[in-house]
């Protein structure tokens, strides 16, 4: 244990290979938002995104393992660099639906602007979303964004 701490501590002591490796990951997570999740919905494909993502994974794990010689760091370094890379994708589409996307001038909550898990579990709790939709209209008019 005190092996895989010390190389741990050697790993994240922040060389420049991990800073790179880490701006790459959060450059991809932007770019394949701006490049693949912005053209529509992909819900029909989303078997097909997880494979993506595992695959990703898997490839980075091996490669970083492969030249560390630990699978266990391999791993631990591979779901971090995916984690960064989540966080950009994540950042990406959040600054993407507050302040470039065409309908951003329309009113509403703006946690609806990001997601819909609000929309959903308002739905899930009382079962009338309606309701909620109606009481959005009372206060911002007749064209809501909601989703």
């Amino acid at each position: 244990m005190a092996r895989l701490s010390r190389r741990l501590h050697g790993v994240f002591g922040m060389s420049s290979q991990w800073i790179v490796s880490t701006l790459i990951a959060f450059a991809g997570g932007v770019a394949s938002h701006r490049l693949v999740f912005i053209h529509g919905e992909l819900d029909n494909f989303s078997i097909v995104i997880v494979k993506a993502f595992i695959f990703l994974w898997t490839l980075v794990s091996g490669v970083i393992a492969y030249e560390l010689n630990s699978l266990t760091l391999g791993s631990v370094l591979g779901t971090l660099l995916f984690l960064v890379f989540q966080i950009g994708l994540g950042s990406s589409i959040t600054v993407y639906r507050l302040y470039l996307h065409p309908l951003r001038h329309f009113p509403g909550e703006k946690l609806y602007y990001l997601t819909q898990w609000r929309a959903a579990f308002q739905q899930f709790k009382t079962e009338r979303y309606f309701v909620a939709l109606r009481q959005q209209h009372l206060i911002y008019g007749d064209f809501i964004r909601a989703g």
